[in-house]
């Protein structure tokens, strides 16, 4: 178990800022002798994941690649988020869904519901115009600045803000990572959300609870606990690091 502990702490070395490290550059990082770290580092070049280069540095090899098309092609979101909705929902005793962004609307791509919904619930592949819902914020809080400025009129006018308040909102947002909305998307409905982080710190999706607001008093910083745990382990699974939360 430590040796595999220490292989996968050579590769979290390396990242977009330092594709290319020496040994010593690997050592310091993994805070392990000189000597332990090339024997770690010399098997995983004889095993193909890392390349020494001509100036004696290293750098991962093209197999992550590979296996990184691979784990595209056999998982989707839903599949990795499913686990922790579940764990989610049974802690919650709520309805729990994932959502992802759709240009000026939003989608529901899964959804584990109580034995009894809220009615206007919405259902795997069901899609809605963004609203001040928590799940909509979320989602547009983190859209590409392009993007984002595309749909801000149409959603501006549909929720009756201008377009600086609906920013100042979203701002908010992004700078505590998560968004609570009582009554946002439909009335009597309160929800909380938080983004998935992808391998890439992009957002496309949200981890969302949904419940009765009656429901929802006095639990909103438990609840919101659990779904900030249950959100980091799926954006590990999408290939995100570490989430520093503010």
């Amino acid at each position: 178990m430590r040796t595999i502990r220490r292989a996968f702490s050579v590769f979290d070395c390396f990242s977009a800022a330092t594709p290319r490290l020496s040994l010593q550059e690997l050592s310091n990082r993994l805070r392990l002798a000189k000597s332990t770290t090339f024997r770690v580092v010399n098997a995983l070049e004889e095993l193909g994941y890392l390349v020494r280069l001509a100036d004696q540095r290293y750098c991962l090899s093209l197999q992550f690649a590979r296996l990184g098309g691979l784990a595209q092609a056999s998982l989707e979101v839903s599949q990795i988020a499913r686990p922790a909705m579940e764990k989610l929902a049974g802690i919650s005793g709520e309805s729990v869904t994932l959502f992802a962004v759709e240009g000026e609307n939003f989608i529901c791509l899964d959804a584990l519901t109580t034995p009894a919904p809220p009615m206007s619930l919405y259902r795997p592949g069901e899609r809605a115009p963004l609203s001040l819902g928590a799940a909509s914020m979320v989602l547009m809080a983190y859209l590409p600045e392009v993007a984002l400025q595309a749909i801000l009129p149409a959603v501006a006018r549909r929720m009756r803000h201008t377009r600086k308040e609906l920013l100042s909102i979203l701002g908010n947002v992004r700078k505590q990572q998560y968004a609570v909305s009582h009554g946002g998307s439909s009335p009597d409905l309160s929800g909380l959300s938080v983004p998935l982080f992808s391998a890439d710190a992009t957002v496309r999706y949200s981890l969302n609870i949904v419940m009765p607001t009656f429901r929802a008093r006095g639990r909103i910083a438990p609840l919101l606990k659990a779904l900030r745990e249950a959100g980091e382990k799926v954006s590990k699974g999408l290939g995100a690091g570490a989430v520093d939360h503010p």
